[in-house]
């Protein structure tokens, strides 16, 4: 028996971009003459002063209309699914299964498929931001999965869903939730 122990999680970085005016580049100069005291002057040619280009700011040449509107925030701080536990040759013993989240997220754990040792699973995150589910420390059968689903009221929750192997560790996948949906997405 090997033992195992994964997290699940999805780390979101954010990056600002500064809008600041492009700048004109200056009028190439022509190369003075070295200035030879017997040649004659002259005339200088005049030169025309920068006339204004027709270009706006870098914001009004933009035809597609105001900005768009941002989406609901994630969670904050967004959840990590932690598991832990031993796999063998045709099952998995999950020793721990908790979430870390935001106070008050509702979590719900279900098992799918046959023989599942336990089958729905639905908890709120406490003040320590952590939640144990105990009903789920259980041994998982090869080809069962465990869906858990982290949400809170308009906001983009997290889904994560847990594939048992034979003799190899599970497999994770993380998607989103966009509120009021059931239906997990790709994270913005």
């Amino acid at each position: 028996m090997l033992a195992l122990t994964l997290a699940a999680g999805v780390v979101s970085t954010s990056f600002a971009q500064s809008t600041a005016p492009p700048q004109q580049p200056e009028p190439p100069t022509s190369p003075t003459p070295p200035s030879d005291p017997d040649a004659p002057e002259t005339p200088s040619e005049p030169v025309a002063p920068d006339e204004p280009s027709n270009e706006g700011p870098a914001e009004d040449q933009n035809p597609s209309g105001p900005p768009a509107k941002a989406g609901p925030s994630k969670l904050d701080p967004f959840p990590v699914v932690v598991v832990e536990g031993r796999h063998s040759r045709r099952s998995t013993k999950v020793t721990e299964l908790s979430v870390r989240g935001p106070r008050g997220a509702r979590v719900v754990v279900r098992c799918l498929g046959e023989r599942c040792p336990m089958r729905r699973v639905a908890a709120t995150i406490p003040r320590a931001k952590r939640l144990l589910i105990r009903k789920a420390e259980r041994v998982y059968r090869a080809g069962l999965v465990v869906e858990v689903r982290v949400t809170d009221t308009d906001r983009v929750g997290k889904y994560t869903k847990i594939r048992f192997r034979r003799g190899r560790t599970p497999t994770f996948s993380n998607a989103c939730l966009q509120p009021g949906s059931t239906k997990p997405s790709a994270c913005p």
